[in-house]
């Protein structure tokens, strides 16, 4: 259920890019989202703490990086979700 509130945050065009981006790709990082939104770092940066900061992601230090997951996916699927991509990225 969208509220009100959460319309308006991702009422902005490039911010709601980033947020499905993530709902969408579950564990990306930083650099990664970077590179293939095009989004500037530290546009990106901005927006990605904005979305942390009003609850709609979850930022997560990994192995020196920063990932990033949709609040709508369950604490316990993050590390489900980060083996499949281990195992994706190996393949």
């Amino acid at each position: 259920m969208i509220t009100e509130k959460i319309e308006k945050i991702l009422e902005l065009e490039l911010r709601n890019k980033i947020f499905i981006f993530i709902q969408e790709y579950p564990g990306s990082h930083l650099r990664e989202i970077e590179r293939i939104t095009k989004i500037p770092y530290s546009t990106l940066k901005y927006h990605l703490n904005y979305l942390n900061k009003h609850n709609l992601i979850i930022e997560k230090q990994e192995k020196g990086n920063n990932k990033y997951y949709s609040k709508t996916i369950k604490s316990e699927d993050i590390n489900i979700r980060k083996n499949s991509r281990k195992i994706a990225t190996s393949a």
